[in-house]
C-alpha cells in the first residue's frame, strides 16, 4: 500500500491510484501539519481513540461511565475542529460530522467504530499519512525498545502487573487483554507513542525515530499473543497488518475463507510482521489474482476486475518489491508497467481479448521472478564468483612462485668441497648436485663435536 499513501516514491501504476482515490481539496495542507506528528495524523489519533475506547463508555444506548462518554465526545468535536485548517475534503468533512453524531446520540458501538475506521480511512486518502513503516519491524531492536521503554509500566509479559503499574491512575492498559487488544492496531499503537494518551500517564515517546515506534507498535501485539497456538502462514500486507485492529484482521480472515482464524490471527501478530514472506507465494498469490481479474473484466464485471488487479499488486507483488528488485531491476519495471497497462486498458474499457492478452503478458512476468521460474539466474551468479576466485588464486599462487624463484637464484651457496677436491656427497666434480643432495651434505658437513 506503500505507492497509495506514500507521494515519496509514486511509480506509474501507484499515479493511477494516486488519481482515482485521492480526491483531496486543491488547497494543500501546511507541510508541518502533514509530517510525522503533524495535525494530520493528530486527527486520525483522535478518531481511533474514539473508535477503541467507546465501547467502554456507551451500552444499549446508556452511558455506563460518563467520564469516559465525556472524553469520547471532546476527542469527536476536537478531531471535527482540526479539519478545517488542514483544507479537509467532503468526504472527510462528512465522516468526522457523522462520527460525531453518532457519539453525541450514544450510538451502538459497532456504528461508532464502523464510521470511527470510515472517517480514518477518509484522513489517510486526503492528507496522504504514511500508515506503515519503511521496513519490516525488527525483533531484536522491538524486544530492546520494549524493556527499556515500556516494561516498568506495562510489565515484562504485557500484563500491566508491575509496582510501578499499581501506583498509576489510570492503570497501564494490558495487551494480554484479548478485548482491550481487539480493539488495537499498530497504527494507532504508534500514534499513542507519538502525541501520547490525553487523560492518563502515557506520555509522547516522540523522542524515538519513527522506525522505533514501528517497532513497539508492532511488537506490543507479538507480546498480547505469546503462548497462542500459531497457524501456517496467510497472505497479508505489511500495511493491511499495521491498519487493522484483531477484530478486523479476524473478520477479514473469516471472509477469506480461513479455516483457522484465531491460530492464523496469531501468526499474523507474531511472525509475519517480523518475517520477509517467501518470494513464490507472494507471486503466486499476485498471478491467481490477476487470472481473476481478467476473468471477471471478461465477464462483465469491471469494477470487480479493477479492484483485483489493485490487490494482486498490494498483496501479492507490492510487499516483495524491494528483494525482487535487488534481483533483477528491469524485468521488476517492466512488471509495474504492465500493471499499469493492464488498469489502463480495463479503464479505456478495451475488449476482453485485449485485456486478457495484456493480463497473460503480466502473468508470464510475473513467473520470470518467480523463485523456482529463474533456477539459472543464482546458478550463473555462483559460477562467475567462484571462476573470479578460482582466477585471483591462481594469479596469486604464480607471484608468489615467481617471487621464491627470483629469490633463490642470486645468492644459491655452493656445496662445500671435500679435501680431495670433490663433492661432500661423492659425486664427481663435473656431476650435477640436486637441491635435496646438497641439503644432505650441507648437514654431514657440520664440523664434528668436540666432545669424546
Amino acid at each position: 500500500m506503500e505507492f497509495i499513501f506514500r507521494s515519496r516514491r509514486l511509480r506509474p501504476f501507484g499515479l493511477i491510484l494516486s488519481v482515482s482515490l485521492v480526491g483531496c481539496s486543491p488547497r494543500t495542507p501546511p507541510t508541518a501539519a502533514l509530517a510525522d506528528g503533524g495535525d494530520a495524523q493528530r486527527l486520525v489519533a483522535l478518531v481511533d481513540y474514539v473508535g477503541g475506547d467507546y465501547r467502554g463508555a456507551v451500552r444499549q444506548g446508556r452511558v455506563i461511565d460518563d467520564s469516559e462518554y465525556q472524553e469520547q465526545l471532546r476527542f469527536a468535536a476536537d478531531a471535527r475542529a482540526l479539519a478545517p485548517g488542514l483544507h479537509a475534503d467532503p468526504p472527510l468533512l462528512a465522516a468526522l460530522a457523522e462520527l460525531e453524531r453518532l457519539v453525541h446520540a450514544k450510538a451502538d458501538p459497532d456504528l461508532v467504530r464502523k464510521a470511527c475506521r470510515a472517517a480514518r480511512e477518509a484522513a489517510v486518502t486526503c492528507f496522504g499519512l504514511e500508515t506503515m513503516p519503511f521496513e519490516r519491524p525488527n525483533l531484536a531492536r522491538s524486544q530492546a525498545l520494549y524493556a527499556e521503554s515500556c516494561a516498568t509500566c506495562h510489565g515484562a509479559t504485557g500484563n500491566a502487573d508491575t509496582q510501578r503499574a499499581r501506583t498509576l491512575d489510570p492503570r497501564p492498559a494490558r495487551f494480554k487483554d484479548p478485548s482491550r487488544l481487539g480493539e488495537l492496531s499498530p497504527y494507532r499503537i504508534y500514534n499513542a507513542l507519538t502525541f501520547g494518551v490525553p487523560g492518563t500517564p502515557m506520555a509522547s515517546f516522540e523522542s524515538l525515530s519513527p522506525e522505533d515506534r514501528w517497532n513497539l507498535a508492532f511488537f506490543v501485539f507479538r507480546l498480547g499473543h505469546e503462548g497462542e497456538a500459531v497457524g501456517p502462514p496467510v497472505a497479508m500486507t505489511l500495511g493491511d497488518m499495521a491498519l487493522r485492529t484483531d477484530h478486523e484482521v479476524l473478520e477479514a480472515l473469516r471472509e477469506e475463507g480461513n479455516p483457522a482464524p484465531q491460530t492464523a490471527l496469531a501468526w499474523v501478530r507474531r511472525e509475519a510482521a517480523f518475517t520477509e514472506p517467501p518470494a513464490g507465494a507472494g507471486i503466486e498469490r499476485a498471478r491467481a489474482l490477476v487470472r481473476r481479474a481478467v476473468l471477471s473484466y471478461a465477464a462483465g464485471r469491471v469494477v470487480e476486475g479493477d479492484r483485483l488487479a489493485i490487490d494482486a499488486y498490494l498483496q501479492g507483488f507490492e510487499p516483495l518489491e524491494p528483494r525482487l528488485r535487488a534481483r533483477d531491476a528491469g524485468v521488476t519495471r517492466e512488471i509495474e508497467s504492465a500493471f499499469h497497462g493492464l488498469r489502463a486498458a480495463m479503464a479505456r474499457g478495451e475488449s476482453a481479448h485485449r485485456v486478457r492478452t495484456l493480463g497473460q503478458a503480466l502473468d508470464r512476468r510475473l513467473g520470470s521472478l518467480g523463485e523456482a521460474g529463474r533456477p539459472a539466474v543464482p546458478f550463473a551468479a555462483a559460477f562467475l564468483i567462484y571462476l573470479r576466485e578460482g582466477i585471483e588464486a591462481a594469479l596469486l599462487v604464480g607471484a608468489l612462485l615467481a617471487g621464491l624463484r627470483r629469490l633463490g637464484r642470486p645468492g644459491r651457496p655452493s656445496p662445500p668441497a671435500s679435501p680431495a677436491g670433490g663433492s661432500s656427497t661423492g659425486r664427481s666434480p663435473g656431476a650435477p648436485t640436486s637441491a635435496s643432495s646438497w641439503r644432505a651434505g650441507s648437514r654431514s658437513s657440520r664440523p664434528p663435536s668436540s666432545s669424546p
